[in-house]
């Protein structure tokens, strides 16, 4: 009897117990559920808030009821709805250079017409918007540290582009053929600009260069025929080939520091009408002012040692120019003939 009165009370003690532990799981994991809908709450209420109220609104709507949606970096989502394309999270987006079928938004891609990055995105994919060619708008994010190649190349309707002061650096051809901008300014922080960057950007009017730029790569400006004048910063030590070729310029002025000037550099400034080559220059590339239709005076100062080919061929109104003593080199082609 004293047996079977102490299994009982063993049995009533562990229903007890199980009981216990199962309402003790379903507290927890309400109390789990609860918490992770306050995280997401407190997520939505934050989306965008650096931005406008109707930013903030738009990247709300797009999120909570998205028409499409995935994943474009390890802690980075996308979501799309009527025209408009946010991404969050936090990191580094993926790049889709050598991606076969594209960015995962490439289903929109010709749809979009704002692209709303929020804070803690760190950088933009290579060709992650390429040809979005009815993209208007891009809200960019404080966060963003570099924008890559390509990154937003062919985006022919896109009008203002605000780089945020973090940005230290620009990729190739991260804007090229962009023709509808008409003015960007670049943080202090950009230490690097890459080939390419904003050629055939020929609604550029304005650009403002921060001091923390020291190389004009290579067809960075090329084509951006409305472009009349820019300021080189000081630091400035290489002009690249046809970094300003086909460009608007009326006059530029080139720094002390600058001490190459590549091939074709300014090929076709038909508005350039006088230059003056600083006094750290040794070397100025094959045809680098060829074309030149108005240009009428030059001065090369005498750190110039040699002058390569055709440098100021069909240069037709160039009838003044001086030469320095130091001048070991010069390739034919050189001057039209009424220069000398």
């Amino acid at each position: 009897m004293k047996k079977d009165k102490v299994i009982t009370l063993i049995t009533i003690i562990a229903v007890i117990a199980m009981a216990g532990l199962f309402l003790g799981v379903h507290y927890l994991m309400d109390a789990y559920g609860n918490q992770q809908k306050a995280t997401q709450s407190a997520n939505q209420a934050a989306v965008g808030q650096q931005y406008p109220s109707y930013v903030q609104k738009l990247m709300r709507t797009t999120m909570e009821d998205p028409e499409e949606n995935g994943v474009c970096g390890e802690f980075l989502e996308w979501y799309y709805k009527d025209e408009v394309l946010v991404i969050s999270g936090t990191g580094k987006m993926d790049e889709y250079i050598h991606s076969a079928s594209g960015a995962p938004w490439d289903s929109p891609r010709s749809r979009v017409g704002c692209v709303i990055i929020d804070e803690g995105v760190t950088s933009i994919g290579g060709a992650a918007f390429e040809y979005c060619n009815c993209m208007t708008e891009i809200f960019l994010p404080s966060s963003l540290t570099y924008i890559d190649e390509r990154a937003f190349s062919g985006c022919s309707s896109l009008e203002q582009i605000e780089v945020p002061d973090g940005v230290i650096g620009i990729g190739e051809s991260a804007f090229e053929y962009c023709g509808s901008v008409t003015q960007i300014e670049l943080p202090d922080g950009v230490i690097g600009i890459g080939k390419s960057a904003f050629n055939g950007c020929s609604g550029l009017r304005e650009i403002k260069l921060p001091d923390s730029v020291t190389i004009i790569d290579d067809l960075v400006f090329c084509g951006c025929s409305s472009l009349k004048d820019i300021v080189i910063p000081d630091g400035v030590t290489s002009i690249g080939e046809y970094a300003f070729a086909g460009s608007g310029l009326t006059e530029i002025t080139i720094p002390d520091s600058v001490t190459r000037i590549g091939g074709r550099a300014f090929q076709g400034c038909n508005y350039l009408t006088e230059i003056t080559i600083p006094d750290g220059v040794t070397r100025i590339g094959g045809s680098a002012f060829y074309s030149c239709a108005n240009l009428t005076k030059i001065t090369i100062p005498d750190s110039v040692t040699s002058i390569d080919g055709a440098a100021f061929s069909d240069c037709s109104r160039l009838t003044e120019i001086t030469l320095p003593d130091s001048l070991t080199s010069i390739e034919v082609c050189f001057f039209p003939t009424a220069a000398i």
